[in-house]
Formats: C-alpha cells, structure tokens, sequence
C-alpha cells in the first residue's frame, strides 16, 4: 500500500464521519502529494478554500494539505499558527475530528522543528478525543507518535513497547483497516526489541512487516523493513544474511525517486559490510554515497532557496504589522526600555560587588575577566553600540516625525532597515561567542553570508569570492571574532569609500596559515602617519589583528584599489 493510499483511507475517515468528500478535492490532493511547487500549491489551496460551497470533509482535507506544504517549506511559525487557529475554529463549531486532526498536526510539527518535547501533550490530546469518539486512524497515530518519541529519547522504552502495542490493538480494530500504518507500527516495535537485545523478537516481527508489504504491494514499507532489518542481524553477528538483506533494500530503493531513503539504505549497507570485515566493499559503498549526497544537496538547494524567499517575505509582512502598531506600543515599550535598563544596572552593580568582594582572593582569574570585558565591551562599542544609537536617532526621528504629523514612510524604512542590520550583527556575535572553536569553512561560509547581505542592502557592487580550504584550521572564538569584526569594517569602507564596481573575497589554507583577503579596485588611499586620529577604523582594526594573534597588510594605492590580508 502506498503512501497515497493511506492519504486516501484518512480522507475516507473523514467521509465516513462527517459526510461524502468530492472526487474532484480528492484528485486534487493526489496531484498535490507529488508536487515540488510548495509555495504555489499554498496559493491554489487557499483558492479552493475561498470556495462557500465545501463540505466539511472536505474543508479538513485542504487544510491538512496546506499545513503539509508549510512543513514542506519549513515555515514553522506559519505552520504553528495556522493549525492552532483551526483547532480553535473546531472547537467553537464542535467538531472534533477536526480538533483531534490539528493538534496531531502541532504536535509533529513540533518535533520536525525540532522542540521534541512540546509535541507530547499535543499527542496526547489527539489521542484522547480519537480514543473517545473512535477515530481510528488518528487514534493509531498518536500512539505510534509517543512510542516513536521515546525510542529516540532512548528512554523509558517501557512506555514506548506500551504504546505500539496499544497501536496494534486499535490497528487491528479498525473497520477500515490502515496496513500501511499498522506496519510502521510493527516495524518501529521490532526496532525498540533490537535496541533493548531482544534479536528473536526484533527478527519475527520484521519478517512478518516484509511478508505483509509484499503481499500489499508496498515497495517503500518494505524497503524500510529490510534495511532495519540487516542492521538487526549485524548486531546478531548474522553477517552473511543481514548483507543479503541489506542488499535487498537498496535495490528496491534504487527503483524509486526517493534519494533520501536510498541513501539511509546504503549507510546501513556500509555499515553490515564494515562490520563483517568486508572493508573494500563499504568502501566502495562509501564512495558511492558520497556522490549520492552530492546529488542531494544540488537538489535541495534550490528548494532551500524558495524556502528562505518565503520565509523572507513572510517576516517582511509579519515586520510591516508591528511597525503599523508602533504608535500605540510606543509608551508601553519606553516602559520595556526603562525597565531592561534598570535591570542592565542592576546586574552592573551585583557584577561590580562580586568582582570587589573576590578581588584579593582571585586576582590572576580578574586580571583574566578583565581583558575579556574589555575585548567584549570594545566589540560591543564598534559594533552594537554605533547600531543601537543609529536604531536610537531612526526612534527619535520617527517620533519627531510624527508629532509634526509628516509622512512617515522615509522614518520608518530607516528604522526597519537600523533594526535589521542590529539582529543580524546581534546574531552573528552570538554564533561565533557560543562556539569553542569554529572551523576555518565554517567561518568563510558565514563571512561570505555576511558580505552577500551588506551588498545587497548597498547596491551597485558585485561580489567574487575565492576559497581554497587544503587543510582544517579550527579558530577560538576570540580570533574567529576579531577577524570577523576586521573584515566587517574592510567591507564597509570598500563600500563606502573606494567607488569599486566589483569586492574580491577569499580565504584559503596555506602550510597551517590561514589567511583572509578584502580587495577592491577602487579609488584607493594614502596610508597614515602613525598615530593619525583621523583614522581609528585603521588602527581598530590593527588592534583587533594582534589581539586575535594575526598579522594585518593593508596595499594600496590612489585610483589603483585597496588589498587587506589577513595571516593566522
């Protein structure tokens, strides 16, 4: 049975409750099942949603439909919210099929985001009201859900083997049987019996899942099985049968469109080959997938992509609704403000107690906190601080604006635009400051980010980048930051200073040195006399350089460009 089918038996559920479904919703819903255009499937659903004349049965179908596609998307606030909303919609109207339909819907959102833990109640409801009223299909869910939840937590797999087992039973009584669903339910349930080295019954209940998908035509059902299955056996030392079943499992994966799961079925292939001492085969495996992955990630960019404009005009439209509410919130948000500050000085003062009262017992370690709030304090300073008290002038503008009832349209871009730029450098710090160490890829990739967004936001500036990463480099935050916060201020002033038409980026790795450089083909620039107070970005970024144990070159020359290279 296909995935299809079980799509078609829940909208049976619902024609069976609450009345007949169309064929023409149903046909629809087959047609969205195998569509990649998420985003334009959205749009035609609420379309068909517009339509006064819908039945219930129906009207579920497409909203489950569309929930399914902002998951596809990954818009996970979008998603939350419009399931909540219909979950209050079916409770006014009393119906609660649809109310049990929608809170299993945030529950697995929930655990996809993933927040793993805030799905368990909305599971637990489902299964409540589909206990209650006898949904079946809904009933089987939640409890497979919960028994799946525990397996991953690896934890309390008591309750897990309770709750398959409750899965069955309700599987097995229900008038319009789900095969497909009873099957993952036995299937996870062998899975639990090989994780607590149970092989016997781990081995019966994966025969009888692949006997039973055969027997339904369920190619994917049975793939899955069979890989779970091998790695079963290579944990029972049966090698030679778990590679004869493993083998199975990627050759009828091959036959679908479904890369992820080929690829699942080659790791575990790898894997029973590894372990039976057949280490030139998992290596050629190996390779393979490898090319496999690479295929994956070619196909996912581009989704990944529409999902980010999406996402991107979603928060758009989310920003202009609360900058529509400024005016009201306004005194409520000075209120906000003054009450952070207060709390910012109160933990000044405490901090400050602290460090008098430990100060004769612990000075090596103050001597050390000290260096670090003044890296962080000058970090702050150049970065957030000029941020917050342009955020500050665009609060003052507006208001100035306002009360002279000008238009605030000018005001109100600068202000979106200050608050923006603030979160993403906020963003930025926080990522490099969370980290121990950052690799040298890791770090590029976010400074290309970084240089792709900045011109963006300036225009006319093309950007090139160059990376040849031979060897890992891991950076310590501290370096990681301070070279970010060098190269920030080199891509600035090429923007705003040399005229250039194109901004070179590149990082590299040569014999253990890893090296940055920002360059342009502009105007350029006479280098300073030493102690120049006229040029504090130059000499900022020569103390961030030592302090992150680098050495800085800035070439340049009038109307011949700058270069800036960085050597870690």
């Amino acid at each position: 049975m296909t995935r299809r089918t079980h799509i078609l038996i829940f909208f049976l559920l619902l024609s069976r409750t609450l009345g007949a479904q169309s064929d023409s919703v149903v046909h629809f819903i087959q047609r969205l099942e195998v569509s990649p255009a998420h985003t334009e499937d959205i749009r035609t659903i609420r379309q068909w949603l517009s339509k006064g004349n819908l039945s219930v049965a129906d009207q579920i179908a497409l909203q489950s439909a569309m929930v399914k596609k902002f998951q596809e998307l990954k818009q996970w606030d979008e998603c939350l919210s419009y399931c909540q909303q219909r979950v209050a919609e079916a409770r006014s109207a009393g119906n609660t099929l649809a109310e049990a339909s929608f809170l299993k819907l945030i529950g697995n959102t929930y655990y996809h985001i993933p927040d793993k833990e805030k799905a368990i109640p909305y599971w637990e409801k489902c299964l409540e009201i589909s206990a209650a009223h006898g949904y079946y299909i809904l009933w089987q869910q939640a409890l497979n859900n919960l028994g799946g939840y525990y397996i991953d937590l690896n934890t309390h797999l008591d309750k897990a083997e309770q709750y398959l087992l409750r899965a069955i039973e309700v599987g097995k009584k229900n008038p319009v049987p789900d095969y497909h669903q009873l099957n993952q339910n036995y299937r996870l349930l062998a899975t639990l019996y090989d994780r607590i080295d149970q092989p016997a019954k781990s081995a019966v209940i994966f025969e009888k899942v692949i006997a039973q998908s055969r027997e339904q035509g369920d190619s994917m059902q049975m793939a899955e099985a069979l890989m779970f299955y091998s790695r079963a056996l290579s944990r029972s030392k049966n090698f030679t049968k778990a590679i004869q079943t493993g083998a199975m499992a990627v050759a009828m994966t091959e036959k679908s469109n479904r890369l992820d799961l080929l690829s699942t079925a080659l790791t575990l292939q790898a894997e029973n080959l590894s372990l039976a001492g057949a280490y030139k085969e998992a290596y050629e495996i190996k390779v393979r997938l490898d090319v496999l992955n690479s295929q994956r990630f070619a196909s996912d960019l581009n989704e990944k992509i529409s999902a980010a404009n999406a996402r991107l005009k979603t928060a758009e439209s989310e920003h202009e609704k609360q900058l529509a509410l400024l005016k009201a919130r306004k005194e409520k948000q000075l209120l906000v403000y003054g009450l952070i500050g207060l709390f910012i000085i109160m933990i000044l003062i405490l901090y400050n107690y602290y460090q008098r009262r430990h100060n004769r017992q612990r000075l090596q370690l103050q001597a050390q906190v000290q260096e670090e709030k003044a890296r962080l304090s000058r970090d702050l300073h150049d970065n957030l601080g000029s941020q917050l008290t342009l955020l500050s002038n665009n609060i003052e503008s507006l208001d100035l604006h306002y009360r002279k009832e000008q238009e605030l349209g000018e005001p109100i871009d600068k202000l979106r635009n200050s608050s923006r730029q603030l979160l993403q450098t906020l963003r930025e710090t926080i990522w490099i400051l969370n980290r121990e160490q950052v690799t040298g890829e890791d770090f590029f990739d976010k400074l290309v980010d970084y240089a792709h967004r900045f011109l963006q936001s300036t225009g006319g500036i093309q950007l090139k980048v160059e990376e040849s990463f031979t060897a890992s480099r891991e950076l310590q935050s501290n370096e990681a930051l301070q070279l970010f916060r060098i190269c920030q201020e080199a891509i600035n002033n090429a923007c705003k200073y040399s005229g250039t038409a194109e901004l070179l980026l590149s990082g590299r790795t040569e014999e253990n040195k890893f090296i940055l450089e920002v360059a342009d083909k502009g105007s350029g620039f006479m280098l300073p006399d030493t102690g120049d107070e006229e040029h504090y970005g130059l000499r900022n970024m020569s103390d961030r350089a030592a302090a992150a144990g680098a050495t800085l070159h800035i070439d340049t020359q009038l109307n011949k460009g700058t270069r800036i290279t960085i050597i870690l």
